[in-house]
């Protein structure tokens, strides 16, 4: 079944228990059909609890892909992996579910070479900011591009937006933006209605407006 891991910019670097850990997994990453690189993929083992994972949450060893997308992870005892691309909030890649989280066997002193993964663009606001305090009610909003989005949707508040083909939506004139905290998100999508890049926290701002 799927896993899903909460890897986001710590890593702890894991040392072979034994010199018999000798097996390594290897694998690439994919964003809009090209490598995506700079990204670090860690894994954990399927039969062990979380305490012994380096952490709540954190897979025990890692390696970053490279300019064609590759990555090798090595020194591991033999066993059934895990694997997931890790990530910082900011950074620009998103990884989204995917069945199985690619699991892999491998044995002693064996190379075993993982499925593609592929990541998004991650999606960030541009106005309003993450977090603004703005003292009058936006009429609309932007966020970074997704350079090859061919449409993206909005959702502000429980509300669907029109689609729009920039990163910019305009919000309905009718719209009443009370004086409170707000929220909004957005998808990218390609021409083939595959999902190109999403945010990884939902964005939010504050309209507080000026006292009398």
């Amino acid at each position: 079944g799927h896993i899903d891991l909460d890897f986001q910019g710590v890593l702890i670097g894991m040392e072979p228990v034994t010199g018999e850990d000798s097996a390594s997994i290897s694998g690439k990453l994919v964003r809009d059909g090209a490598p995506a690189e700079g990204v670090t993929v860690g894994i954990g083992m399927v039969d062990l609890p979380a305490s012994e994972k380096a952490g709540v949450g954190m897979p025990g060893w890692t390696g970053t892909t490279d300019a064609e997308g590759s990555y090798v992870i090595e020194g591991l005892p033999a066993g059934t992996y895990y694997l997931q691309p890790g990530f910082a909030v900011g950074d620009g890649t998103f990884f989204p579910s995917q069945p199985g989280n690619n699991v892999v066997d491998v044995g002693q002193g064996q190379v075993a070479e993982a499925d593609d993964l592929i990541v998004l663009h991650e999606i960030t606001p541009v106005s309003p900011g993450q977090g603004l305090r703005v003292s009058t009610p936006p009429v609309s909003l932007h966020w970074t591009p997704v350079p090859v989005a061919d449409r993206y949707e909005v959702t502000f508040e429980r509300g669907i937006l029109p689609t729009t083909k920039t990163n910019a939506a305009y919000l309905p004139e009718d719209l009443v933006i009370n004086s409170d905290l707000h929220y909004w998100s957005v998808q990218a999508y390609g021409k083939n209605s595959d999902l190109l890049g999403a945010n990884q926290v939902t964005f939010r701002f504050t309209y507080l407006p000026p006292e009398d």
